[in-house]
């Protein structure tokens, strides 16, 4: 048998007083099991709210509403490496096209086309001026794309990034800039220039 605590706090729990009969207890046990049943069902059909599922806006949505958070991707491709193109000169002269290049070539330095690596450097040369005018106006470049720029063109990926991100130009034009234009070849500017620093050192 229970004890007289465990009565008294059944008979607490259902709201019932000593005198109660049978009958009374049963149907305040029922009661107390319907209403058991009716908290749990409540539950159960209470609707979730769809807001609270929504992540909470950030800062930066609050001030403005229309603009949307970045993606990984996206914050990616903004922290790119810098762009810092710069345009190649020859004694002074920007050289902006192709055609000019070419041009300057055909009737000033005509000499460099007999040396060895001149097609390489040549076509290094007309590359740089494809990425001038594709990057010279952005402000990075996305990552991942130098190393597609270098296997597309077959040109050394760390050339195609010290271009683009350093500001350094082909060799083409350094030897453009060392020679006398129409006057004499590479090599033979090289030794005129030794020999000059050699007597100035004597």
């Amino acid at each position: 048998m229970a004890s007289v605590d465990e009565r008294s706090l059944s008979r607490s729990r259902l709201k019932i007083g000593r005198s109660s009969t049978i009958e009374d207890i049963s149907e305040a046990i029922g009661n107390k099991i319907k209403e058991r049943i009716e908290r749990r069902s409540d539950k159960q059909k209470k609707p979730t709210s769809t807001d609270s599922q929504k992540p909470k806006p950030t800062a930066r949505e609050k001030k403005n509403p229309q603009s949307k958070t970045p993606s990984n991707k996206e914050r990616r491709e903004r922290l790119g490496p810098k762009v810092k193109m710069k345009s190649p000169e020859v004694r002074g002269e920007r050289i902006t096209t192709k055609q000019r290049l070419r041009e300057l070539v055909k009737e000033e330095y005509s000499s460099l086309k007999k040396k060895k690596g001149f097609p390489q450097r040549m076509k290094e040369a007309e590359v740089h001026q494809d990425l001038m005018k594709k990057y010279s106006g952005k402000e990075r470049i996305k990552h991942g794309e130098i190393t597609k720029i270098a296997k597309e063109l077959y040109v050394d990926r760390e050339t195609v990034s010290n271009w683009v991100t350093k500001g350094m130009n082909p060799r083409l034009y350094t030897y453009m800039n060392w020679l006398l234009p129409g006057v004499m070849p590479l090599r033979g500017f090289v030794s005129f220039r030794k020999r000059t620093m050699e007597f100035a050192m004597t």
